[in-house]
């Protein structure tokens, strides 16, 4: 059920392994239970299908216990954000609305706020770096369409 981006994890070590791994993650703790649950998941496969410079997981917490102590997880959903680099940092909750368009903006200014460069730099449809800046091109990735004017190399026409 659900995305090709939205793993699913299946124990405490399972998730401290995903956000620790060094990419910025959104881990989902849920209960299969939980109509809250049901509506949220299929909106958070829909972001996970846009933001692929972001990793997404998800967690049922009702049924693994250990994992709600330690990411303090008392309600359901619980979204949370792990930011890339420093592991010892506090996971950020989502307190937001629970639409694609509210979970995507929350996640892309997370992102942007860490300063987080991704891997793979946007590429231009003849193969070169578009010389957009990086809050841009991540900001293209978003349930808006996006439009970007770029100067061509041999000036006006």
């Amino acid at each position: 059920m659900g995305s090709k981006r939205v793993a699913e994890l299946r124990s405490l070590g399972e998730v401290d392994s995903a956000t620790k791994a060094g990419k910025p993650t959104v881990v989902m703790f849920y209960a299969p239970w939980c109509p809250h649950c049901r509506n949220t998941k299929p909106v958070l496969d829909k972001v996970a299908e846009r933001l692929v410079n972001i990793e997404f997981k998800q967690i049922d917490a009702s049924g693994i216990a250990e994992v709600r102590g330690p990411y303090g997880v008392t309600a359901y959903p619980t979204i949370k954000y792990f930011p890339p680099g420093d592991k010892s940092a506090t996971p950020e909750d989502y307190t937001g609305g629970r639409t694609a368009a509210d979970i995507n903006t929350w996640a892309m200014q997370k992102l942007q706020a860490s300063g987080w460069e991704p891997d793979n730099d946007w590429i231009g449809s003849f193969g070169q770096k578009s010389g957009v800046s990086s809050p841009a091109r991540q900001g293209c990735r978003n349930l808006s369409p996006c439009l970007f004017y770029l100067n061509h190399p041999w000036g006006s026409s």
